[in-house]
């Protein structure tokens, strides 16, 4: 499923609550909008939606479901721009909190987690939530998506070791592609997870924590500047992804 793996749910209890304090006396309608469908978060998110519901009886969860693909393409950025946006929706992290948050489609919750509560989380769960030093978003999962694992037997048969820049890296692929051997393979279906750990700002992790990317690529935050620093026709130069 489409970025799942990088998907971070603004927290249902944040959401409630502020509804709630201003309208619990007329009755309440608060609108979730996210794209889980089944599994355990599914469960999870059930039980989550029924306790509240049972703890503030005068507030109804309505939820906006779709497909995650549908979602992340056309489903939430025309929710958020509708004239009955959600109250809470669930997000992924990185370069769209920037993009929601000057779009004015994201609250600032910095102030609000500000305590114990925020404490609880891993500090690695908060760079992607964070836009200017303000969090809006509260991390439901992390992953290892921003990975990218070698085979030190196959690296020393070939005479390479592990690259620290983009040169070295990329002189790494072609080394391995000329002795007949694919550099990088992404063992999932789809093929978006090829860019978490490898291009610098769709994730907030290079793939090697002390890669040196050119400077070009780095100077923004958005991912025209992979485009125009030239690091994807590199990278596909010497690699077919499969």
């Amino acid at each position: 499923m489409k970025r799942k793996k990088w998907m971070m749910m603004v927290c249902l209890v944040m959401g409630f609550c502020l509804v709630f304090s201003l309208q619990v006396a007329f009755g309440v309608t608060l609108r979730f909008a996210h794209s889980t469908t089944g599994g355990a978060q599914r469960i999870v998110l059930n039980k989550i939606i029924a306790a509240f519901e049972q703890m503030y009886p005068d507030v109804k969860v309505k939820e906006i479901v779709q497909d995650d693909d549908v979602y992340e393409d056309q489903g939430l950025i025309t929710l958020v721009q509708s004239r009955t946006p959600p109250d809470v929706y669930a997000q992924w992290g990185g370069d769209l909190v920037r993009l929601y948050a000057e779009s004015g489609f994201a609250a600032d919750l910095t102030a609000a987690l500000e305590g114990a509560w925020k404490d609880t989380f891993l500090d690695a769960a908060w760079p992607d939530a964070t836009y200017n030093d303000k969090i809006y978003l509260v991390p439901n999962s992390l992953d290892v998506t921003t990975v990218l694992w070698y085979n030190e037997a196959m690296f020393e048969e070939v005479g390479v070791t592990a690259p620290e820049t983009w040169s070295e890296f990329m002189n790494v692929n072609a080394k391995l592609k000329e002795n007949g051997i694919t550099p990088v393979i992404v063992g999932n279906k789809e093929l978006w997870p090829w860019k978490n750990p490898i291009m610098p700002g769709s994730a907030s992790m290079p793939f090697i924590p002390s890669l040196k990317y050119p400077s070009s690529a780095i100077s923004s935050n958005k991912p025209k500047a992979l485009t125009k620093s030239g690091l994807v026709k590199s990278f596909f130069s010497v690699n077919t992804l499969s």
